[in-house]
């Protein structure tokens, strides 16, 4: 029984006299099985979309989303529409060709809300879509200071004194609202060169060692004469900030319970000791209560662990110091780090190189890097963390919360512990990093305005020590801190991020600077290499030479001096140029 009929085509009373014979025709009343319907009688149906999905992403600065595919049934023309919450954004063609309208932009709105409209002119299909932009892979976004509110020419007054020949600056990048507004590289002064050579030539040439023949002012003014991104940097302390995200990593990971976790839990051979109740934030605040150098480091201080083949060992083995500060803290440059690295190894079963490598350097895109070891293969994790200035810088960019990131590479894709939409360390940890935890004797002015969080230094204020002391500049400051003001600072009040690399100079070193060996035994007035090599290499050239000068210590400054730049009067006087 076939029945084509539509109430449309019967009006009134005869319908049911119409449907009566087409029904006795089904039935075999005189009628053909294979009858058409009159002409004009079918239904008009609705068109339809094929394969439309509910959402499609497509990548930032690209017009193109996709085309509709539509039928109808009835051979009817087809016309299509937008419409929904973003109609405004897109246009469809008359093939069904959908396109923004102008190109999107992640950091602007990263998600559209539109319904895919299909006419026939009597009746109408609609479907809905959602259209997401495509995290942009990550790229450096520049701008000129003026656009972003600086006084070029106060700026230039500030880099100026960072770049003094003096300070041997090496690199420096000035971020404002998440944009390079400065960068600059130079390479070593001929200030610089003059004393090194001044350091070898004073060596015992006589001896064959290679030292004061072997010095090669041209090779060294040809290989450090220049630099730029490329140009690999150290970090000095400044690992220690890298250390402790790692540490926060492995606490979100599982890897480790808490900050609160005694480090005996891992070490067990501190179990049952006086250091068993020692705690792992103890130790990432400075607090562990332990010496802060071996007991035989003599005249080099914790520096001697540089010679020693196991740096580990020495620092497990130290004993609590009976006078402590009375809050504590007594900074470690080295030793407290190497703890928390052996405790990072033992509870993830990777080395730290690897473990940073897998879970925070290869996310953010670091692949050009070193860490130094000693000769028993412990990561020196108290610094030595080898990269480029822009490899650091997005250490900055990954820590700070607020740094007018958002408005550049969009809302929760970079920043507060995330990259490019990837949690690489949660917010939580961060926030409890940057806590001030406990005051410090660091930075201008005894250190009273410098605290200390989870190896991570903050300042609530800022001071110009080296041209005018009386001023002071209330700010809040976060800052991943090494040797020679190789430091990232991050300023979140200012949307500002400042990262300096200061001297570095290996290929000096005769030895090999990652596994350090060497005699500093030796009698006060000896030309002794290793103590050069010491401060030469294992110190990156920062100039601060203690060679054995008479009967005792002292810096080289004959015809040579050197100093540490004022890394807050830098921050001080940038932030100045801020309009």
């Amino acid at each position: 029984m076939a029945m084509s009929l539509h109430r449309s085509l019967c009006p009134f009373g005869w319908c049911f006299i119409l449907l009566s014979i087409v029904l006795t025709a089904g039935c075999g009343g005189g009628g053909s099985a294979n009858q058409t319907t009159p002409t004009g009688s079918e239904q008009n149906r609705a068109p339809v979309i094929s394969g439309l999905p509910s959402s499609i992403a497509v990548n930032e600065n690209q017009t193109a989303v996709l085309t509709v595919s539509a039928t109808d049934a009835d051979g009817n023309s087809i016309s299509y529409g937008v419409s929904g919450t973003d109609t405004s954004s897109f246009e469809i063609s008359l093939t069904g060709v959908l396109t923004f309208k102008t190109a999107p932009f992640y950091a602007v709105k990263n998600s559209f809300s539109i319904n895919i409209d299909v006419t026939d002119s009597l009746l109408m299909t609609s479907e809905p879509l959602t259209v997401t932009i495509n995290i942009p892979p990550f790229a450096w976004k520049t701008a000129t200071p003026a656009s972003q509110g600086l006084d070029a020419t106060k700026l230039q007054a500030a880099v100026d004194y960072v770049f003094e020949d003096t300070w041997n600056t090496q690199g420096l990048i000035i971020i404002k609202n998440g944009k390079i507004v400065y960068e600059n590289y130079e390479g070593i002064s001929d200030l610089s060169i003059a004393g090194h050579q001044r350091v070898f030539n004073l060596a015992n040439s006589s001896a064959g060692d290679g030292w004061g023949t072997g010095w090669d002012t041209a090779k060294y003014q040809t290989v450090f004469g220049t630099r730029d991104q490329n140009s690999i940097g150290i970090s000095h302390s400044g690992a220690k900030t890298i250390l402790g995200t790692l540490i926060g990593i492995a606490i979100d990971k599982g890897s480790i319970n808490s900050v609160n976790d005694k480090i005996s839990t891992y070490i067990t051979s501190w179990a049952g000791t006086v250091k068993s109740e020692i705690t792992i934030e103890d130790v990432l605040t400075m607090r562990s209560g332990l010496y802060h150098q071996p007991d035989e480091a003599g005249l080099l201080g914790e520096m001697s662990l540089l010679y020693k083949p196991d740096e580990l060992a020495v620092s497990l083995a130290r004993g609590l110091n009976p006078s402590p500060p009375a809050n504590k803290w007594d900074y470690s440059g080295m030793a407290d780090s190497l703890i928390l690295g052996e405790v990072l190894e033992l509870t993830t079963g990777k080395t730290v190189i690897e473990y940073a490598r897998d879970n925070l350097l290869n996310q953010i895109g670091i692949t050009n890097f070193d860490w130094w070891r000693d000769e028993a293969g412990n990561v020196l994790v108290w610094g030595n963390f080898e990269s480029t200035l822009r490899d650091y810088v997005k250490f900055g960019l990954l820590w700070a919360k607020d740094t007018g990131l958002d408005a550049v590479y969009g809302e929760n894709v970079i920043g507060n512990g995330k990259w490019n939409g990837e949690q690489i360390v949660s917010a939580s940890w961060l926030e409890a990093s940057a806590i001030n935890r406990v005051a410090t004797t660091f930075g201008n002015s005894g250190g009273d305005h410098f605290g200390y969080g989870y190896h991570m230094y903050n300042a609530s204020k800022l001071i110009d020590a080296t041209t005018d002391p009386d001023t002071e500049l209330s700010v809040t400051a976060y800052v991943a801190k090494g040797f020679n003001d190789n430091s990232i600072w991050w300023i979140p009040e200012h949307n500002l991020i400042v990262a300096r690399h200061g001297l570095y100079a290996p290929i000096v070193n005769t030895g090999n600077e990652k596994i350090i060996t060497g005699d500093i035994s030796g009698v006060p007035g000896t030309a002794n290499k290793d103590t050069a090599n010491y401060w030469l290499s294992l110190s990156n050239m920062n100039l601060v030479l203690m060679s054995r000068v008479g009967s005792q210590y002292g810096p080289w400054n004959a015809n040579w001096s050197y100093k540490i730049m004022d890394d807050e009067k830098m921050i001080k006087d940038i932030i100045e140029a801020i309009e």
